[in-house]
């Protein structure tokens, strides 16, 4: 997992939220998901391993 903070931001502070993901399928798709949690496809998805790699992007 790839975490951007390019503001620096502290990342253990209660206002620290994730903002988006940007997904980076095996079969080399990549899908970006503007909210704080998966949905049930993505973390199916991920579980079964048809992801491998995931940028988190943070915001407050």
């Amino acid at each position: 997992m790839t975490y951007f903070n390019t503001d620096r931001k502290d990342t253990y502070a209660p206002e620290c939220r994730v903002t988006q993901y940007v997904l980076h399928y095996v079969s080399g798709e990549k899908k970006t998901i503007y909210q704080a949690v998966l949905d049930q496809k993505e973390a199916q998805d991920l579980r079964d391993r048809l992801i491998s790699r995931i940028e988190v992007y943070l915001g407050t």
